[in-house]
């Protein structure tokens, strides 16, 4: 059996309702810059670590963006490239 939750209803009603704008722009000729509007929310909203889908754990690939400036693992340092360069012991 399937249960639905209201957000799935929300996401429903919200593709409808962005589905009757883009038919009634479509008719207007404005559907372009709605699309592409579109696509630039959709960027900024997905794409950037703004977005409710980011968790409160996750870092940031830039340290300076991180609590205590903390760093990924793996992360080359300038100190660890050069004793590499250099031949410097640890």
């Amino acid at each position: 059996m399937i249960t639905s939750t209201s957000a799935d209803y929300r996401k429903i009603v919200g593709a409808s309702i962005w589905l009757f704008v883009l038919i009634l722009l479509i008719y207007i000729e404005l559907a372009g810059p709605y699309l592409l509007l579109t696509a630039l929310s959709l960027v900024v909203y997905y794409g950037t670590s703004t977005g409710r889908h980011r968790k409160k754990t996750d870092l940031s690939a830039y340290s300076v963006f991180n609590p205590n400036c903390v760093r990924l693992e793996g992360t080359l340092t300038a100190e660890q490239f050069e004793r590499e360069i250099l031949h410097k012991p640890l």
